[in-house]
């Protein structure tokens, strides 16, 4: 009697003790300090606390990218300054866009200035150009860069440092360098770079004056000594032959191979700086009825390349008429006010005046 009442109370104990164990509940983070402490002790890595850090920093990269670049967008690679009728995956251009790598087409009247940045660049239609962080990518037409610029045409690269012309015509570039140099990243028969100071005393006639010596005569001695020059034998004469047979005329005698017949004369001098001038000057104006884009991009370079010449007020005239030519009237406006400014009492004020007003007129209508 009395073992099964001991046994009872254990049986009673052991249920109360089991209630007790089951409404236990563990204080937070119980458990995971035993797991850490668990794998510490069995030297594993600790993957999962890893994890964490991990996909914060990748999540703020992700955050920084997307800020940064607009999503579905490429970084611009240069600013359009102005255009007209130019055009950019299908999108004309304006001034103040941001310019994307990819191919634009400017039209046959149309041109584009471009900032890079490093370089001031303007195209005149008809072209087809292409921007890239830091090279011009040409596949027809011309441009004028000034700055520091890498050119890339049909079969070479061209580094452009100062102001040069660039064009590529049936599949050959050519480089025509007003200040600064420009250098060829391959040697190629269709690449070719004119230092235009070199041209223009190649195109210019050197002026020679008389020389006021009396020439130079051998001694009376040696031109007697001189083989003389057998005459032309004579053609016989026919029946019908009523006229008077001409003379042969002699052939002058040559000095003797021996005898030196240089004369001293000094060499001629080379073409001056406004003779270079005169010859840039008229060959741009050329351009005008056939290419006035790149025409006035001559004109300009003209200034550039010799700021003092004598041949400025033309060169403004010339550039002033041009751009009313090509329609641009807002930079006639400011090429008048600019030669106003200069030569107020010039011939032309009343017209230049007139221009001005006009092109203000349609400005505001």
């Amino acid at each position: 009697m009395s073992d099964r009442r001991a046994m009872g109370d254990r049986i009673n104990q052991q249920r109360a003790l089991w209630q007790t164990m089951r409404a236990f509940t563990p204080p937070a983070g119980a458990r995971q300090r035993v797991l850490n402490a668990v794998e510490a002790k069995l030297g594993r890595p600790r993957g999962r606390s890893l994890i964490a850090p991990v996909l914060a920093a990748a999540a703020a990269c992700a955050v920084i990218f997307f800020w940064l670049v607009p999503s579905g967008q490429k970084p611009a690679v240069a600013r359009v300054v102005a255009a007209s009728a130019a055009e950019q995956g299908g999108t004309w251009l304006g001034g103040g866009d941001r310019l994307d790598p990819g191919s634009i087409r400017v039209a046959e009247a149309g041109h584009l200035r471009v900032d890079t940045g490093r370089a001031r660049v303007e195209v005149a239609g008809p072209a087809a150009v292409e921007f890239r962080s830091r090279t011009l990518v040409l596949r027809h037409g011309e441009v004028t860069v000034d700055g520091d610029l890498e050119v890339e045409g049909p079969h070479c690269t061209a580094r452009v440092q100062g102001r040069s012309a660039v064009s590529v015509s049936d599949a050959r570039l050519q480089v025509h360098v007003f200040s600064g140099s420009a250098q060829l990243s391959t040697a190629d028969v269709s690449c070719r770079v004119i230092d235009m100071s070199d041209a223009l005393e190649v195109w210019a006639v050197p002026h020679r004056s008389p020389d006021p010596r009396p020439a130079a005569r051998l001694p009376d001695a040696v031109q007697a000594n001189l083989p003389a020059t057998p005459a032309r034998p004579e053609r016989p004469a026919t029946d019908d032959s009523a006229q008077p047979r001409r003379q042969p005329l002699a052939r002058p005698r040559s000095p003797s191979p021996s005898l030196s017949t240089k004369l001293d004369r000094p060499p001629a001098a080379p073409p001056s700086a406004l003779s270079r001038q005169v010859r840039a000057y008229w060959a741009a104006v050329e351009l005008r009825s056939s290419r006035p884009h790149r025409a006035l991009a001559r004109l300009r370079a003209l200034l550039t390349t010799w700021p003092d010449t004598a041949l400025r007020p033309e060169i403004e005239f010339a550039i002033f008429d041009t751009l009313i030519e090509l329609g641009r009237t807002a930079e006639a406006r400011a090429q008048a006010r600019h030669i106003l400014e200069q030569l107020p009492n010039t011939p032309r004020a009343g017209e230049l005046r007139r221009a001005s007003q006009e092109n203000a007129e349609s400005t505001d209508d």
